[in-house]
This record gives C-alpha cells, sequence and structure tokens, in this order.
C-alpha cells in the first residue's frame, strides 16, 4: 500500500437511495455524500492524490477557516 493522505470528514447516514438495513453510515472519499471539513483542493494544499499530507495541516487549516470540526472525523487513506 501507498500512503495517500489525510481528510476531515463528516460521517453521516446514508441518503435515501442508499437506504439499507444494514447500512448504518456512509465513509466515502468523494464530498457528494460526506462534505469536506475543509477543502484542500481550493484551498491549494493537496498532494497528488487530492488530499493533505498530514492530520496537523487539516486542523491547521480547519482552525483558520473557523470550521465546526466537532462531528468531523479524520480519515487516513491509502491506495
Amino acid at each position: 500500500m501507498i500512503p495517500a493522505g489525510y481528510l476531515l470528514k463528516r460521517v453521516v447516514a446514508p441518503p435515501e437511495y442508499l437506504a439499507d438495513a444494514q447500512l448504518t453510515e456512509v465513509c466515502s472519499v468523494a464530498d457528494c455524500v460526506n462534505d469536506d471539513v475543509v477543502d484542500v483542493q481550493e484551498a491549494w494544499e493537496h498532494n497528488g492524490f487530492g488530499v493533505a499530507n498530514d492530520a496537523a495541516q487539516l486542523w491547521r487549516m480547519a482552525a483558520e477557516a473557523g470550521a465546526d470540526v466537532e462531528a468531523a472525523t479524520l480519515f487516513y487513506y491509502e491506495v
């Protein structure tokens, strides 16, 4: 596995079109269901995988933006 990086995401219940008795939450890389707490691509602070290189970078960006991180989950990705 190759380390890809980090994203701060909000884990959510599945939308109606994905509703299933066994599916309780969505943890996607894309922001079509789970929004990103910090948009690293918009800030041009992303790597070649489109994610942040380290968690501290995301927490710093969230603090600078005044983002609500109470319900945020830090995700680490490998490819």
